[in-house]
């Protein structure tokens, strides 16, 4: 199961093994049992700077930075699931054991968000609009594919 809070700075989903059960602040999502492949792939693009930037475009700001993640607003997300998502799913994970550890995960992190923007087919300038701090250059970015081979 996924899991979000009610209100937050930022995209902050979370995946639930234990069967946690929330309260009137946190929202659970479970899938039906044919996309249950999907809780990590789902988790990375949940997470993702695009999915973030959405989000403030189409939820409502609230005082401090804070944005509203109630249901109303997450069902609009326009979510494509990969036709691969292996790669998303080894990258989920390495991103779970890096946060778990407590240690740097910009790497995973990075490598995470350009999946995204792969996977929903956006141009350099796209990106750069969404992720102003975005490293790579135009030419990197369209060469990059092989996401197994990038990663540390």
């Amino acid at each position: 199961m996924l899991f979000r809070s009610e209100i937050s700075p930022e995209n902050r989903f979370c995946l639930d093994k234990n069967s946690f059960l929330g309260n009137t602040k946190i929202f659970s999502t479970v899938l039906k049992d044919e996309y249950s492949d999907y809780y990590l792939p789902l988790l990375v693009i949940l997470n993702s700077k695009l999915m973030n930037f959405y989000h403030k475009i189409i939820a409502s700001p609230k005082a401090g930075g804070f944005y509203d993640y109630k249901t109303q607003f997450i069902e609009k997300y326009p979510i494509k699931l990969p036709n691969n998502y292996k790669e998303f799913i080894e990258i989920a994970n390495k991103l779970l054991d890096k946060y778990s550890l407590k240690s740097d995960a910009l790497n995973e992190e990075q490598i995470a968000n350009i999946l995204v923007y792969k996977l929903y087919d956006l141009t350099y300038v796209e990106v750069k609009s969404i992720d102003k701090e975005f490293e790579l250059s135009e030419e990197e970015y369209l060469s990059f594919n092989d996401v197994t081979s990038n990663v540390n």
